[in-house]
């Protein structure tokens, strides 16, 4: 269900849209939590705010496929998100000046080499809940679900890297932006660069992590001399759209 619409205002939307004239819209609202731990349910303050549309940033690897497990659907997208274009070359100084050294990728036809992008998470709220609030029954406590984002994260980094039929067990990642309306990034999380986990007391109710993925692949493909065209047809095909 769409973020921040209940259940009778997402009643009337159908009916409207399939033609009923005596279901007028009703104007925006959401359940009031101050524990927001689904997409009907959002903080107090945000009540009067304009209904959301949010496409998730998702996360899962070759080995998860082969068992069909379940992707990583993030609750929260990055706050974050910093992007790194190595060039393949150099520079020497000479007595006469700089000499420059440049190696193309024949197979990528490209200058550049694996791009490196850091991502900045952040969990949601993270306070222990339970689903019901009867001080006569002993409480169904449940792990918060962007808690569980972190640790299944966490899962999926410790992951092989290797598959037994000798494949690299690639993680892919399906990221959409201002930028890149809509991206895949395939690759591994940096081993020479730690990942990162903040909690502080002034939000104990959040935690946040970075980590460095390296882009083996992408689609579009950042590596390519069609580079601009390939990003740009992205706004003209309907997934700008999905942006948030």
């Amino acid at each position: 269900m769409p973020f921040g619409i209940n259940d009778s205002i997402a009643s009337q939307i159908t009916k409207a849209i399939q033609g009923d004239a005596a279901a007028p819209l009703a104007p925006t609202t959401a359940t009031k939590s101050p524990t927001p731990t689904t997409d009907t349910e959002i903080a107090p303050d945000q009540t009067n705010r304009t209904t959301m549309f949010r496409t998730p940033f998702i996360m899962d690897c070759v080995s998860w496929r082969k068992k069909s497990r379940k992707q990583i659907v993030f609750r929260c997208n990055p706050n974050k998100v910093d992007y790194e274009w190595p060039i393949r070359g150099a520079t020497q100084n000479v007595k006469s000046g700089k000499v420059f050294y440049w190696w193309r990728n024949k197979d990528k036809g490209s200058h550049f080499d694996l791009p490196a992008i850091t991502f900045g998470f952040q969990s949601g709220n993270i306070m222990v809940l339970k689903d019901n609030f009867d001080p006569k029954q002993s409480p169904d406590l449940y792990v918060p679900e962007g808690l569980d984002n972190f640790y299944q994260f966490m899962s999926i980094v410790d992951e092989k890297k290797m598959l037994d039929d000798g494949t690299p067990n690639f993680i892919t990642i399906t990221h959409h932006s201002a930028i890149f309306p809509n991206l895949q990034l395939i690759g591994f999380f940096d081993p020479s660069s730690p990942i990162t986990v903040s909690e502080s007391v002034d939000e104990p109710s959040l935690i946040t992590w970075s980590a460095k993925f390296l882009v083996h692949n992408s689609e579009p493909r950042f590596n390519n001399a069609q580079f601009a065209k390939a990003f740009s047809t992205k706004f003209t095909d309907g997934n700008y759209n999905n942006v948030k």
